[in-house]
Order: C-alpha cells, then sequence, then structure tokens
C-alpha cells in the first residue's frame, strides 16, 4: 500500500497519545485509505494522487499487501523525524509492505539515494474500532443540512472555549433560507458550556463551497 505524508501526519493528529485504550494510539492503512479515531473523533483520508505503486523502487524483499495495517503513533513519529518533502511525488510516499513470513507490517521511505526501512512493532492483533458501522448511521438519506465552516473562524470558537476550560461545546443548524428561489447558508449558533459566571453564545457564518 501506498500512503503519502499528508496521510499520516494528519491522521496522527486525531490518533490518542498514551491511551489505556491502545488501539487508539494506531492509525488503520487499508487499501489507499489511512483511518484515525480518538473515540471522538474519526479521520479518514484516502490517497488520490495517481501515484502507481509500481513506481517506488524495491527494498529489502517487502512487497506489497492489501491486508489491514495498523500503525502506532510512536512508528508515524519516526516517519516524521526521516521525511523532508520533495518535489518529486514518489518522494512524499510511503510504502507499506511485508516480507516472505508476513508476520509484521514494514514501511519503506523511498530516498534519493537509498530507502529506509522501519519495521512496525505491532506484532498481535488489536480490535480497531469499527468505524465502519459508525458512518452507516451518518446515512445520507438522514441528512438534515449541509455547511461550509472555516477552520480559522472554527478555531477562533475552541480557542475562547479552551480559555474558560469548557468541556463541550453546543451547536444549532438550521435549514438555509430560501431568497429569491436560492438557498441562503444560515448561520450556526453555538453556546461555549462552561462553569464560569459567563454565559457565551454566538453565531458561526457558513461559507459557500470553494468550488461554487
Amino acid at each position: 500500500m501506498l500512503v503519502t505524508n499528508e496521510m499520516l501526519l494528519s491522521t496522527i493528529c486525531t490518533a490518542s497519545k498514551r491511551d489505556r485504550r491502545e488501539a487508539f494510539e494506531q492509525i488503520k492503512i487499508i487499501g489507499n485509505k489511512a483511518i484515525a479515531t480518538n473515540g471522538h473523533v474519526i479521520i479518514e483520508i484516502e490517497n488520490n494522487t495517481g501515484i502507481d505503486i509500481a513506481d517506488f523502487p524495491e527494498f529489502d524483499g517487502i512487497k506489497n499487501t492489501e491486508d489491514e495495517i495498523l500503525l502506532h503513533t510512536s512508528e508515524i513519529e519516526k516517519i516524521k523525524k526521516l521525511k523532508v518533502k520533495s518535489s518529486i511525488p514518489i518522494l512524499n510516499t510511503v510504502k507499506i509492505g511485508k516480507n516472505d513470513n508476513a508476520e509484521t507490517a514494514h514501511i519503506t521511505i523511498p530516498g534519493i539515494d537509498n530507502p529506509t526501512t522501519i519495521k512496525s512493532s505491532q506484532t498481535e492483533r488489536l480490535e480497531f474500532p469499527d468505524t465502519e458501522k459508525v458512518k452507516e448511521s451518518t446515512n445520507s438519506n438522514k441528512k438534515i443540512h449541509t455547511s461550509y465552516i472555516s477552520p480559522c473562524e472554527l478555531q477562533r470558537i475552541l480557542d475562547v472555549a479552551k480559555k474558560v476550560k469548557s468541556e463541550v461545546i453546543s451547536l444549532d443548524f438550521f435549514e438555509d433560507s430560501t431568497q429569491w428561489g436560492n438557498k441562503t447558508p444560515v448561520a450556526i449558533k453555538f453556546e461555549i458550556v462552561n462553569e464560569t459566571e459567563h454565559k457565551i453564545t454566538g453565531l458561526l457564518m457558513p461559507k459557500r463551497h470553494p468550488k461554487e
């Protein structure tokens, strides 16, 4: 399997660190997807770069595999230290495969001179959370409303929540209003629930889809 640096470095932000539930410290690699969860957030990133795994150099007899692989966050931290962003697309990927004994996964990191291989520490089978079952509960037929929001503006709200040591934020989504025959996005109402003497509420203005 071939995954990009961005896939690994983005999913590691979601995976737990030093969690008593070891499965939440793993990144699941299957097909062209990387999946991570901390039990509250699920991130799934799909590789659509079009880079062919056949173009990846063979090294140490590591063969491609389509088996589900779990990588510990510590192994991705090792990759992070070794990788340097390159203008050559293939050098911005890593290959995850197995050798002939097929006991553990090997991560091959390409380089200008010689590739580097990291052997996965995962030797026993962990039960990664069934994220597909959770996805089924968000069937599109049940969807009420879609809003596009700016990560930067969302971060502003999160910063306020952290300052007042809030543990939860409530969000209310409203149906689009209709003006002149066109649907217009409606602001998302939020409340930062906290134990201070302040009631913190506000509106987050949605954005249009980038392609519109």
